[in-house]
């Protein structure tokens, strides 16, 4: 089975991500790694994310890339032991 990337996937992974307070920002997380903090100020909040992050009203989008496979699954199934 031979795989080959095909395109980038814009994925919510909105309801993955939680935050942990800090002195002046609040870090995101998803799955442990940090992905992303919100710096509070008066001027508003300013949002920055790792690269392939990104948020759209007011949900948060992750890419990811997109396998798509050529050839059989199993080969010599004329064999008889699939």
């Amino acid at each position: 089975m031979i795989e080959t990337p095909r395109q980038m996937q814009r994925i919510d992974v909105t309801r993955k991500v939680y935050g942990k307070f800090d002195q002046q920002a609040m870090n995101l997380f998803m799955d442990k790694e940090k992905i992303g903090r919100i710096l509070f100020s008066d001027q508003g909040n300013q949002y920055e994310f790792l690269e392939g992050f990104e948020m759209e009203k007011n949900k948060i989008y992750h890419y990811e890339q997109v396998i798509e496979q050529n050839g059989r699954y199993v080969e010599d199934c004329d064999l008889g032991w699939c």
